[in-house]
């Protein structure tokens, strides 16, 4: 009978398991080709792309390790359109996702209660961090999965295979070395407390010496191709550059406040995991397994609230520690069901506890009130409270009933809340209008002619003008102030020279550009180049702005970079003389690539007309620069 409920019980998970995998495909499915794409989904597929035709380090220098970028450049191998390629990457994320979301949550039933791993994985799931941003094109999501994978490892003593698994997610992304110190932490701190833990300074340096060895056949093999110096150089001082840029110190709060607004109590409650380290009742392995996760998730979070760009999207590479922090924190929770007919718990917990709760919930209130979070996550600030009451209390009644208030609060708002959030904050993620204005530059453009967008929109066109292939900030600020200072943070993997306005007004000049597309970043240049690109670009359709020079009285000849056939836009209603010929406002001339002769007593404009017919829409009446680009803070 036993053997048979137990049975039914693994069913009924692994089920559970196949369906929550299988409906995060589905919405991948949909959220994919639906959602607007980031600046750095963009800056990255360029980069991927790369990986195609040439060989990093020698031909091109990549943006930190490339083992990831290897993997998912494989669609462009076989796909050459303009944006499905880019999807079918993301949807490679996806089935990655959904393959490691199957393999931990068995690997993880063998130090867990089932529930409590499906808890986690729910609770880690309907955040908005992970549905809207596990399939970005980054490198993280894999690195967070190695990384879990790596901890589980540790976990079953396969220190060796642990440290190998580190390794590889190192060479995906060095932002796996927050996990590094976590179970390094982790084990030293098992030691010192019980110096007959299974976690010893033996399993420390096994594991660490077993890490290196991936790191090292990496460099030793790229290096006998390009020289050592390129690839360490990229590996190790890119990354601590990367690490060190406190440029988006200033939003720092508001991607907190956006990442709390979507579900904030995997972090509000995080706290309250310490709580299953002082069940004396407990085996010695399993407070031994509970001391080491308890310190490892709890690293790696602090780790993570140092990171000075906590973007929405680097919230993934919170999953290893929140996932095992509650799937152990819920085994004990779910525990406390049994016991909560039997004595209360004053001879394991002392009173103190009590008023600990009562410092919690005020700090949680607080938190709440900062950072404006929705009144339904002062639910939360009711589980320390209904906790007290269930470790103490004498009347056993009430003790249940805090035990399914409890676990009433924590799926509300930690699993049905969040992904509610998710979903509507998917839907106002609608990329319709930049793929709209990608498609048309894309039609305007012929193989010669070139566009500018602060942004690689065309993954598969570099754009010609350096310091303008990726505006983040600190292109942006060389541009208003070059100094020596921020040349280390121009990193060339990232598309970042040193140049000045001068330069790149000289490069405008001499380069064929023939479309430019605004975004925020475009809005952000400084005054003479915004204002070089409104003499001679106008807007044409939605966010682009065609080639359009505007001439001046006192100009005796003019330059034009394409052949083709123009109209002539000015105020004043006198004729024009343009190489001798009389022309009209309005009037549509065909002119060649080249010099021409002027005489005009007003400015005017010679628009350019492509061939391409102007969409008949009333979408790009409009300039919704905002849509261009899926905002960071989303």
């Amino acid at each position: 009978m036993h053997h048979s409920r137990m049975t039914n019980t693994s069913s009924f998970f692994l089920y559970s398991v196949l369906l929550v995998s299988a409906g995060y495909l589905i919405f991948e499915y949909f959220f994919i080709p639906y959602a607007a794409l980031s600046a750095d989904e963009f800056v990255f597929a360029r980069h991927i792309y790369e990986y195609t035709f040439n060989l990093p380090y020698r031909d091109f220098p990549p943006y930190k390790t490339v083992l990831g970028y290897y993997l998912l450049s494989l669609p462009l191998f076989f796909f050459h359109s303009l944006l499905q390629p880019l999807f079918y990457i993301k949807g490679e994320i996806a089935l990655i996702n959904a393959g490691f979301i199957i393999l931990c949550s068995l690997w993880a039933t063998r130090f867990f209660d089932r529930k409590a791993v499906l808890f986690a994985l729910l609770a880690v799931l309907a955040n908005h961090t992970f549905l809207i941003y596990s399939a970005d094109l980054r490198v993280d999501m894999l690195t967070s999965w190695l990384c879990l994978l790596m901890a589980l490892c540790v976990l079953n003593h396969y220190f060796r295979l642990g440290g190998i698994l580190f390794g590889i997610a190192f060479l995906v992304s060095q932002k796996a070395l927050w996990y590094l110190v976590a179970i390094d932490g982790a084990m030293l701190i098992c030691w010192l407390c019980n110096r007959s833990s299974s976690f010893s300074l033996r399993t420390l340096l096994i594991f660490n010496v077993t890490a290196v060895m991936p790191i090292a056949l990496y460099v030793l093999g790229w290096s006998l191709i390009v020289g050592p110096s390129e690839v360490l150089y990229s590996l190790f001082y890119e990354a601590y550059i990367q690490a060190g840029i406190d440029w988006f110190i200033h939003i720092y709060l508001m991607c907190w406040e956006i990442a709390l607004k979507r579900g904030p109590l995997l972090f509000l409650l995080w706290p309250l995991a310490f709580i299953c380290l002082f069940e004396k009742s407990a085996e010695p392995s399993q407070l031994d397994r509970r001391l080491f996760l308890v310190s490892f998730a709890s690293i790696a979070l602090i780790l993570f609230i140092n990171y000075k760009q906590p973007f929405p999207y680097n919230f993934v590479l919170t999953v290893p520690a929140f996932f095992l922090l509650y799937a152990e924190f819920m085994t004990w929770f779910f525990m406390q069901k049994k016991v909560a007919s039997g004595d209360p718990a004053r001879s394991t917990l002392s009173l103190y506890f009590i008023y600990l709760m009562a410092f919690y919930i005020f700090w949680i209130s607080v938190i709440i009130i900062l950072f404006a979070l929705n009144p339904i996550n002062y639910l939360i600030a009711l589980v320390p409270l209904l906790m007290s009451i269930l470790l103490f209390l004498e009347k056993k009644t009430i003790r249940l009933s805090c035990f399914y208030a409890i676990t009433t609060i924590m799926i509300a708002v930690g699993i049905v809340y969040p992904f509610y959030r998710s979903l509507v904050t998917s839907i106002h993620l609608n990329g319709n209008y930049q793929k709209k204005m990608i498609y048309l530059t894309a039609s305007l453009l012929e193989k010669n002619e070139d566009y500018v967008g602060g942004v690689p929109f065309l993954y598969q066109k570099d754009q010609p003008i350096e310091g303008l292939k990726n505006l983040i900030g600190p292109a942006l600020d060389y541009l208003y102030d070059p100094t020596k200072q921020l040349e280390p943070l121009l990193l060339p993997s990232l598309y970042l020279v040193p140049t000045t306005v001068k330069k790149v007004i000289d490069d405008f000049e001499r380069k064929p550009v023939k479309v430019v597309i605004n975004n925020y970043r475009i809005l952000t240049l400084p005054s003479e180049l915004s204002e070089y690109i409104h003499k001679h670009y106008q807007h044409f359709y939605g966010s682009l702005y065609l080639y359009a020079p505007e001439i001046t009285p006192d100009q005796l000849t003019f330059h034009l970079k394409f052949t083709g056939r123009y109209r002539i836009e000015s105020a004043a209603k006198k004729p024009i003389i343009i190489d001798g010929k009389r022309r009209h406002p309005g009037q549509t001339i065909q002119l060649k690539e080249g010099d021409h002769l002027t005489d005009a007593a007003r400015s005017y404009r010679l628009q350019l007309v492509p061939e391409v017919a102007r969409p008949v829409d009333p979408i790009g009446n409009k300039d919704n620069w905002l849509r261009m680009i899926r905002a960071i803070l989303s």
